[in-house]
């Protein structure tokens, strides 16, 4: 049986505040990105917008998950290690694709929101190194 009760004290944990700078940043990042690049053709632009919209809806999952307790009802799962592993992923696939969005966005004197979706691109990228950080330190309780 599948219980499921609401945990309102998650989004004051500081994984719940690093999940919620996640889905911030990446939302403000999808936007800025927006989608008019598929007109210009580049395909690096392509990867970083498949990378920040897949981590904005599994992290907007996570909080869910989180948030409705749902970790708690299905404990034959271990859910720190899958976690774990996609905070280090979410860290190594941001860096990369940030880097290549700087480089764009530095170089190309009209591209403003490009700019920004690598400014906010850093942030998602700081806020899933501190979540890895506390994954690989015990700081997240269960």
């Amino acid at each position: 049986m599948l219980f499921i009760q609401l945990m309102l004290t998650y989004p004051k944990t500081y994984h719940g505040l690093a999940k919620a700078v996640q889905i911030v940043a990446g939302l403000i990042a999808n936007i800025c990105l927006g989608w008019s690049f598929y007109w210009i053709g580049y395909f690096v632009q392509d990867i970083i917008a498949v990378v920040l919209i897949l981590t904005l809806f599994i992290n907007i999952f996570q909080f869910l998950f989180h948030f409705l307790n749902l970790n708690k009802a299905w404990t034959t799962i271990d859910w720190k290690r899958p976690e774990t592993i996609y905070a280090i992923v979410g860290v190594v696939l941001t860096f990369v694709c940030m880097i290549f969005e700087s480089i764009y966005a530095f170089n190309l004197p009209w591209s403003v929101r490009w700019i920004f979706t690598a400014i906010f691109g850093w942030i998602l990228c700081g806020a899933f190194g501190v979540e890895a950080f506390l994954f690989l330190t015990g700081r997240v309780e269960d």
